[in-house]
Parts: structure tokens; sequence; C-alpha cells
């Protein structure tokens, strides 16, 4: 319960905070250029950590940017301990920057979170309505993407329940599901998709979506046409396909 808490807190700081990646994949460091970044690092803005600045972030190439762990770092020369975010890197990303990290005079431990390392369920609706499907626009640590409306699925929930409640809670529009569409594992996840149909409701973002909501973590409900859903960047790129396949004209 307590690594929960640790992990809900951590999320809650990132998702407060702007991510600065002043230090992209490939860049020099500024005065060591011997040493070449990985992956894009940078800082949380308006954060601090023990060295005064900014908590030091690692984002890897996953689209959805959570946080799969923490990196604890040791520098003898300057005696200095720090801990960095790890943002949306896979378990290779992981170990390049604890490869990165651990080289004199600096040593690195990477805590992962545990609970992203057992299979979790979430449940997605797929509502489609004159020629039109329903998107969530979204940016998050500076990467632009659309999903389809859709959440973890809470205990003693069905998958069904979830979807129903999770786009009421999104979106603010009640729909009832016609007919499951696909189950697939997406980034270590089960995930229910279900084709569903509007009933009522007006199109306005809500729920713990809009509490989060800031211009570093950016949510916007919106209608786009079925047609050109191949020129959004939907994730993930299987249920994109799948949709496309569905679509009038296919």
């Amino acid at each position: 319960m307590k690594d929960e808490q640790f992990w809900q807190a951590l999320d809650k700081l990132v998702e407060a905070c702007e991510i600065v990646l002043d230090r992209p994949k490939g860049t020099r460091h500024p005065r060591y250029p011997n040493i070449v970044y990985p992956l894009d690092y940078g800082y949380l803005a308006g954060s601090t950590s023990g060295d005064g600045d900014g908590i030091d972030v690692w984002v890897g190439s996953l689209p959805d940017r959570r946080i799969v762990g923490v990196e604890a770092t040791v520098d003898m020369e300057k005696r200095d301990a720090e801990i960095k975010v790890l943002i949306g890197l896979t378990d290779d990303e992981m170990a390049t920057v604890s490869e990165f990290h651990n080289e004199w005079p600096m040593s690195a431990v990477i805590i992962k979170r545990t609970e992203w390392t057992t299979m979790q369920e979430r449940a997605c609706a797929i509502v489609i309505e004159e020629g039109r499907i329903l998107l969530m626009h979204r940016r998050k640590a500076g990467i632009e993407y659309y999903t389809v409306p859709g959440g973890k699925i809470e205990p003693g929930e069905t998958p069904e329940e979830a979807c129903l409640r999770e786009v009421l809670e999104e979106t603010g529009i009640t729909v009832e599901i016609t007919s499951e569409f696909a189950v697939l594992s997406n980034l270590g996840r089960v995930e229910h998709y279900f084709l569903v149909k509007k009933l009522s409701g007006d199109l306005q973002l809500g729920g713990p979506e809009a509490e989060r909501q800031s211009e570093a973590n950016f949510y916007e409900p919106m209608w786009v046409p079925l047609d050109r859903l191949s020129e959004y960047r939907l994730l993930p790129e299987e249920i994109k396909e799948m949709i496309i396949q569905i679509s009038p004209g296919n």
C-alpha cells in the first residue's frame, strides 16, 4: 500500500509540472562533450531536487507517458545523491540508462514500478456516429497523440461496466454497448474494446481527466471524421488499423 501511495504521489507531481527536455537524445553534455545522452533527458519545471534544481527525468519511446520507475544515483566526485524519474521507458531503455550512470564517479540503481509488472486491464469505447469517431486528443511530455475513450477497470467492475463509466466520466455522454470489438495486449495491459452508440449528453471533458488538465498534460474529447482517421496519430496503432478496416469504403 505504501508503494502505491508513493507512485500515486509521484504521478501527481509529474502531472503538475512541465517536462522540459533540454538535453535531447544524441546531444552532448554541456560541460563534458564526450558524454552523449542516449535518451531524452530533462527536468520537471517548478519542482526542486536535492541540488536545488528541477527534478531530473529520462523520457523513453513508449507512447504512453507513464512513470515506469525511478533511478537513484550517487556521484562520488560531487558527494551528491539524487533520484531521476523514468517516464515511458522500455526495459531495454532502462538498462541503457543504468549503464549510462554506472561509470565512475557515478553509481546508480533503478527501482521499477512493480504495479506495472502485473497485467492490468482497461476498457475502451469506439464511438462512431454519423461518419465520425470520438477521440481523446492528448498532449503529454511534449508528445501529441489521440486515444479512444477508456480507462482502468476498477475492482468489482466488469469490462462492460468500466467502458460505460469511463465514457461518461471523460466525455459527458451516455452510451450503450452494441458489441465487443477486440481484446488486445498493449504496454503490458489487457485492453477490452467495445463498439458503442451514443444515447444522450453533450461532449465535455470531465472526471479525473478534467482535474489533471494542464498545458503539460492536455485532454480534449473531440469528434473526428472517420474517413480521415489515417491522418491522426491514434494509439495503439493496432486498434487504429482495425477501426480503419471496418470503416465504410474498406
